[in-house]
């Protein structure tokens, strides 16, 4: 399987573009990889692309994409509202759900939840790589975490909430 990366930037056919420092650092020091070497990349719009590597320094990656291996698919909208949890069991809560197709997380802080803050960074970095992982094309959003009270109260009309 090729290695597979999200990116920021648009894709398409002679759009070259670099990566950054520690996506460099990946493809180098772990995936062992060097000029001329093909990955595949995605960014939730423009499907996913083949690249090729033009130019490698110790900091930086050029990257240009060759064709579109797969046009961009569309999830169902799932929403996740879920309390927050301590770090390492919301970090493999984010991964598992992304996996499964969840597109929105939307933490929620009850009564009796222990953790009152959420780092969406870092749960944005875990879902990141559960969508390399696992061929998805889109990266889900989080929100920051909101009492339950808000939340329910801004829920949508027609959203439909089950709740387990």
């Amino acid at each position: 399987m090729a290695v597979r990366l999200y990116v920021d930037d648009g894709l398409k056919k002679g759009a070259s573009f670099e990566l950054g420092s520690e996506q460099t650092h990946h493809l180098v020091h772990v995936m062992q990889l060097g000029l001329r070497d093909r990955i595949r990349l995605f960014n939730g719009r423009d499907g996913e692309w083949e690249a090729v590597i033009e130019k490698r320094s110790k900091k930086c990656m050029l990257v240009a994409p060759q064709k579109c291996c797969r046009p961009q698919d569309t999830l169902p909208d799932l929403w996740f509202l879920f309390t927050a949890l301590k770090r390492n069991r919301i970090d493999t809560l984010v991964e598992k759900a992304t996996e499964l197709g969840v597109t929105h997380f939307k933490p929620v802080i009850t009564e009796r939840t222990e953790t009152k803050r959420v780092n969406v960074k870092r749960l944005e970095a875990y879902a990141i790589e559960a969508a390399e992982q696992t061929e998805r094309l889109s990266i889900p959003k989080i929100d920051e975490a909101e009492p339950l009270g808000q939340a329910l109260k801004h829920w949508p009309s027609a959203r439909r909430l089950l709740l387990c």
